[in-house]
C-alpha cells in the first residue's frame, strides 16, 4: 500500500515525451488499439500520451510496465535505456527554464562550467557562429574561450519563453576585452552585445543549442 505522499506524487500531472513513446510502441510493434487494451486505457488516453500529455505520474507507469514486459518477449536491447520514467516524462516549464538560468548565471556571471555535465546531455548538438559541433566537451571549450577573451563579463537575462522541449532566452552581455577573441588581440574596450539562444530539452538535459548574435556587429566594436 502506498504512503500518502506517494500517491500524491503518483497522482501528479506531467508532460510526456510524446513523440519517444510513440516510436517505442512502433518500434514494439503494437498499435494503439492493443496498448489501450492491455493497459486498461481508452484508446482516447493513448493518442493522449502520445501528443505529450499531461497525465498523471501513474498513468506513465503504467504504460513503462507495459512496455517492459513486451521488450523482455521481443528482445530489443536498444529500447532499454528509453523505457523509464526519467527519459520519457518531462519537466514542467518553470523547471526547464530554471535550468537555463542558472547555466548562464553558473558559466558567464560566476566563470564556472562545474554544471556543464549536469545541464547539457553528453551528445549536445551545438550551433553557434556559424558551426555545428557536437558534445559537451564543445560547449566547455567554447564558453571557455569567451570566459579567457572577456573579464569582467555580466550576462543578464533579458526574458525567457518556453513551449513543450523549447526554451528560448534573450540576453545582453556587457564584457571587457581582456584577451584574444576571433583572432582579435586584447583592446580593453567594453562592449555590449545583445543575442538569443535556443535550447531543445530531451528529459532534463539539453540536447541542443542554437545561439544567435551578431558576429559583425562585435567585431566593429572591437576594431
Amino acid at each position: 500500500m502506498f504512503s500518502a505522499n506517494k500517491e500524491i506524487t503518483l497522482r501528479r500531472s506531467i508532460h510526456v515525451d510524446g513523440a519517444r513513446l510513440k516510436s517505442i510502441r512502433l518500434q514494439l510493434g503494437l498499435t494503439q488499439e492493443t496498448v489501450a487494451t492491455a493497459t486498461g486505457y481508452t484508446d482516447r488516453l493513448v493518442r493522449k500520451l502520445e501528443n505529450g500529455g499531461p497525465v498523471n505520474c501513474q498513468t506513465l507507469n503504467d504504460f513503462i510496465t507495459y512496455y517492459k514486459m513486451i521488450l523482455s518477449r521481443v528482445g530489443t536491447p536498444a529500447l532499454e535505456r528509453d523505457i523509464c520514467f526519467q527519459t520519457l516524462s518531462v519537466q514542467p516549464d518553470s523547471d526547464r527554464e530554471a535550468i537555463v538560468r542558472k547555466w548562464f548565471e553558473q558559466a558567464y556571471n560566476q566563470r564556472s562550467l562545474d554544471c556543464v555535465n549536469e545541464v547539457f546531455h553528453p551528445d549536445v548538438l551545438l550551433i553557434a557562429e556559424g558551426q555545428m559541433l557536437q558534445g559537451s566537451e564543445e560547449i566547455t571549450k567554447r564558453v571557455a574561450a569567451v570566459l579567457a577573451g572577456f573579464d569582467p563579463l555580466h550576462l543578464e537575462v533579458e526574458s525567457v519563453f518556453s513551449q513543450e522541449n523549447i526554451v528560448i532566452t534573450y540576453w545582453r552581455a556587457t564584457k571587457t576585452h581582456a584577451g584574444p577573441f576571433l583572432g582579435i588581440q586584447p583592446t580593453g574596450r567594453t562592449v555590449s552585445i545583445r543575442g538569443n539562444s535556443m535550447a531543445k530539452f530531451q528529459g532534463d538535459k539539453i540536447i541542443e543549442v542554437r545561439d544567435h548574435w551578431d558576429v559583425q556587429d562585435l567585431l566593429a566594436k572591437l576594431t
